[in-house]
């Protein structure tokens, strides 16, 4: 469902070609040419089960932004970006695969821990705090789908 990976030596360096091959029609929507730098590692890719209208973002952290189909799957829009944590939002409940430099995954306790440890390795927020703001979001996912 989501782009497969290419690693070297563990690290992440390139979406499989076949993704592009198999996944389409696939056009850039957003480009930010200021922005936009070869020699830069992107620090994340948010990929999110919704058509780009219904995704908001801040135009001075993304770099790239994609809009591809997925057969059965639907629309989907992927948001490269040298921020480890872009402010990205969406009204409506989502499915994001999230590709990191140390992870990447589409299970939403693990997306929610490392955004946090960055926070935390920033010095934004304290460690007591991670885990705060976790299991807040946690209880609260879990209290709106009752």
């Amino acid at each position: 469902m989501w782009p497969e990976i290419i690693k070297e030596n563990n690290i992440g360096i390139k979406l499989k070609n076949e993704f592009w091959n198999e996944w389409g029609p696939t056009h850039m929507f957003y480009f930010n040419p200021n922005l936009w730098d070869d020699t830069k590692e992107i620090k994340s890719i948010y990929c999110i089960y919704l058509y780009h209208h219904r995704v908001q973002f801040d135009a001075k952290e993304i770099a790239m932004g994609l809009h591809y189909e997925c057969g059965e799957f639907g629309q989907h829009v992927a948001l490269f970006s040298y921020q480890e944590i872009p402010n990205i939002t969406y009204s409506e409940s989502a499915w994001r695969y999230c590709v990191f430099p140390v992870i990447h995954t589409d299970i939403e306790e693990q997306i929610l821990l490392y955004q946090g440890q960055v926070l935390m390795d920033k010095g934004i927020i304290s460690e007591r705090e991670r885990y705060r703001n976790f299991l807040e979001n946690n209880l609260t996912r879990i209290f709106d789908r009752k």
